[in-house]
């Protein structure tokens, strides 16, 4: 399974925003079995528009 976490910085330690549609990045984590196995940042395009 994969989730979307909007984040207020690129690393998966990073705090999670507030502001779902302004967040600098979004981590995307692929679950299994209750862990993470991976993640990967993605750049929020709508950032400073």
């Amino acid at each position: 399974m994969r989730i979307a976490v909007p984040s207020s910085g690129d690393d998966i330690k990073s705090e999670a925003s507030r502001v779902f549609g302004r967040a600098r990045s979004f981590i995307i984590a692929e679950l299994k079995d209750g862990e993470i196995e991976s993640f990967k940042s993605v750049a929020n395009p709508a950032e400073l528009v």
